[in-house]
């Protein structure tokens, strides 16, 4: 009779424990604070014919309760050069997918490439986001992959966290691979001398970086105190640094990458007939170093185009244009020569040239600054824009120790107006010899709105230069009359 009452019992017990197996425990809080293997998945193998690689990212569930996903899916969707497999099912979209408490599920990424196609079809840096979205909340995982046959230096790890540092121990190394070279994110040049043969291509890609610090612009090459570069472009084969964005529509877009940058001490730097397009700035020469630019275009910095803080740049034959910064910015001393320079600043509320002779040691530079030497000299060269004013001078003495804030203009021709009056420097354009402001309705240019640079048959410029035996050739590589035109363009029939 006992035995009969029990099995009733342990049945519904079983039918109890079944059902409280089955039931789903979700997790329902706002964040489940999902863990990812990687921020950035790489693909870093370089296809040379058409190919493909395969990568993996594992979410980790760190909850007890079961997590529902709600989407994962591809930024660019069927644009993507990516194919996922999510957790077994091969779909560039899934949703409502469940990752089991303290367990995880694979996301197989693959990439196919063919680096045959033109740069605007298969890009030298392929990058996307994967999104995973739980409610309100969004996970970015990058996908990044090379699209062309170049030379990668990979300086991005964790979304620009950790910069890559090169160097070849104090020893020489060149850029001879007929190949393009390609940047990606911080590169750091240390202890090592770079030499840049004439035709050598370096693309940057730039984007925005983020770790512990915050958010920045991605994209630089940094050269330490030990490390330098010599770049050896001719007139028919210049060396080339640029975004690596090549469609027709990038070609004047400014900011896509971030600059040059030359730390403290790096010194015996040289550039010739290069081209530097379309970063933040172009070139930042910090205390101590020195450059020497011989034929060197710096065009369309969303910032300023060339930064000298306490340095040494000596510049022959360059062009500077389209700045949203100013054009020359040169700051906390240093010595500077300019000749047969032309510099052209438009559209932004900057002078083409600001030089100053201190730095401030607080926001608000209510202590004494630290002071330097501000040497500045121009020969044959133009600046100007389309302000009244293409010159700021910006002397902390204000004039009473001149020897502190030397300026020199020899055969320029300036974009002068306020910058004359008597409370600031009325007897500038009298202390430079054979120097011109420029009047507003001046010819100069070919075609200054498309930034032709070149001399129209009737600019003011032709003819107006003293002759510097030094310099026989202009920024073309094409020969200079007996009466030199100022600036970098030589006037040709």
């Amino acid at each position: 009779m006992l035995r009969n009452s029990i099995i009733p019992t342990l049945v519904i017990l079983i039918l109890i424990v079944c059902n409280a197996c089955n039931k789903e425990n979700i997790f329902n809080g706002d964040s489940p604070n999902l863990n990812f293997s990687t921020d950035t998945l790489t693909f870093d193998t370089v296809f040379t014919t058409v190919g493909s690689a395969t990568r993996f990212i594992k979410i980790y569930n760190p909850n007890q309760e079961d997590v529902i996903i709600d989407q994962i899916f591809l930024e660019e969707g069927n644009n993507s050069f990516f194919n996922l497999n999510i957790n077994g099912l091969s779909a560039n979209e899934g949703q409502d997918i469940k990752v089991l408490g303290r367990d995880s599920i694979y996301i197989f990424a693959e990439v196919t490439v063919d680096p045959d196609q033109d740069v605007s079809a298969s890009p030298f840096v392929i990058d996307e986001n994967l999104v995973i979205k739980f409610k309100n909340e969004s996970y970015n995982v990058v996908l990044e992959a090379w699209g062309q046959n170049a030379i990668y230096f990979s300086g991005k790890d964790a979304q620009g966290a950790l910069p890559r540092v090169f160097t070849c121990d104090l020893g020489e190394y060149i850029f001879d691979d007929a190949k393009p070279y390609v940047i990606h994110g911080v590169l750091v040049i240390d202890s090592c001398d770079i030499v840049l043969p004439a035709g050598t291509d370096i693309y940057v890609h730039g984007g925005i970086a983020i770790n512990d610090l915050g958010v920045y612009p991605d994209g630089r090459i940094l050269i330490g105190p030990n490390a330098k570069i010599t770049a050896r472009g001719t007139a028919e084969e210049p060396v080339t640094i640029q975004g690596d964005r090549l469609e027709m529509e990038f070609d004047n877009i400014p900011g896509q990458w971030v600059g040059l940058i030359f730390l403290a001490g790096s010194t015996g730097n040289s550039f010739t007939h290069t081209q530097i397009r379309n970063p933040v700035f172009g070139i930042l020469a910090d205390s101590a170093t020195s450059l020497v630019l011989n034929q060197v275009e710096i065009a369309n910095t969303s910032s300023s185009g060339l930064v000298g803080i306490h340095s040494n740049i000596n510049a022959n034959n360059c062009l500077i244009y389209n700045n949203g910064g100013n054009s020359l910015q040169l700051t906390h001393g240093g010595n500077y020569n300019f000749t047969n320079c032309t510099i052209y600043n438009d559209f932004n509320d900057q002078s083409a040239l600001y030089i100053n002779n201190y730095q401030c040691v607080d926001p608000d530079c209510s202590n004494p600054p630290l002071i330097n030497e501000m040497r500045v000299s121009f020969i044959n060269s133009i600046l100007t824009g389309e302000d009244g004013d293409e010159i700021s001078f910006d002397d902390w003495n204000a004039g009473e120790q001149d020897e502190l804030f030397q300026y020199y203009f020899d055969h320029c021709m300036l974009k002068v107006d306020e910058i004359l009056l008597p409370e600031q420097y009325p007897t500038l354009l009298e202390d430079s010899p054979e120097t011109e402001a420029i009047m507003s309705n001046d010819s100069i240019f070919l075609d200054r709105i498309n930034y032709d640079l070149r001399h129209d048959t009737m600019s003011v410029a032709i003819n107006k230069g003293t002759a510097v035996f030094q310099l026989p050739i202009d920024i073309r590589g094409l020969p200079r009359d007996a009466v030199f035109d100022l600036g970098c363009y030589e006037f040709q029939e």
